[in-house]
This record gives structure tokens, sequence and C-alpha cells, in this order.
């Protein structure tokens, strides 16, 4: 089981979804153009309508919501296929290096980032097992938004020179 390659791909692809790259609604305004929590509402809502996407063998991305100050993806693990305790390894070590998770150069992570830092807002990627029910999440607080945010715009800055 390529257990780390479809962690990553499950963000990236949660987060490519919701943002679609286009940058335009259904009635095609201009979605960077939107108030900022019209603008989450509108990639939250393009990201339902893929919903669920099998993401890999036993893991599908079922919805993604705000909770309280959290834009929260929820995925479910098929404990028949992914083995529980290579997801709380790979939660753990993506905890700890945001970095390997969010690839601030791609410019759709860095859009969902700082709209989520405007918003004051924090990132979690929830995991529910099938057999109990039960959750671990990577959690990114504002503050670790922030200081991605604050670190590629000085990598920009720096190219710019």
């Amino acid at each position: 089981m390529r257990i780390g390659v479809w962690l990553l791909a499950l963000w990236l692809t949660g987060l490519l979804t919701g943002c679609k790259g286009n940058k335009k609604g259904d009635d095609d305004k201009d979605i960077a153009n939107l108030p900022k929590e019209e603008q989450l509402m509108e990639y939250n809502r393009q990201t339902m309508q893929t919903l669920p996407m099998h993401m890999d063998e036993g893991v599908v991305m079922q919805r993604v919501a705000v909770e309280d100050s959290m834009e929260v993806y929820y995925y479910s693990i098929d404990q028949k296929h992914v083995d529980r305790s290579l997801v709380e390894q790979n939660v753990g070590r993506f905890q700890e290096h945001p970095e390997d998770l969010l690839d601030m150069t791609d410019a759709n992570v860095e859009t969902m980032v700082a709209l989520l830092y405007e918003l004051r807002m924090g990132l979690e990627y929830r995991y529910v097992f099938s057999e109990d029910k039960d959750t671990v999440s990577i959690i990114y607080p504002r503050k670790t938004l922030r200081n991605l945010y604050a670190v590629e715009l000085l990598r920009q800055a720096g190219e710019e020179e």
C-alpha cells in the first residue's frame, strides 16, 4: 500500500477539486472577486459536487465542511484495505511537517492557505475508520497556515529580486 502517496494525494485532490483552478462558478462570475467567505463557500460547493470520491483502495473522500473556525475534509478509511497504524504514522508525520503536505509552490494550495488564513481559519483532515468509527486528524491551526504563507511570500519576494 502506498500510504504516504495516497495521503498526500488525499490532500491535493481535495484541495484542487475545491479550487478548480478556474476561479469561476457555474454562473461564470469570477470567484476571486467575491468576498472571502463566499469564495470558500463556492470552493466547498464545487468540491461537494464531486463527492464521494474514491482516492485509493479503501479511502474515500466523503465531504468538506466548515466547523467552527476550521475547514474540514472528511475521509472514510476501510480497515479491511488500509492498515490503521500506517494511517496514524503518516498523520503524525504530516502534522509535524506541514510543508510536506502543503506544497506552497502550487498556486492552488497557496490560494487556499491564504484564503483560510485571511478568514482566520485553520485546516483539518479527518479520517474516520470503518470498524470502530474512531477518527484521527491532521490539524493545521491558523498560526501554522500563517507561517507557511509568510515563508511562501518571502520566497516569492526573493525570486523577484
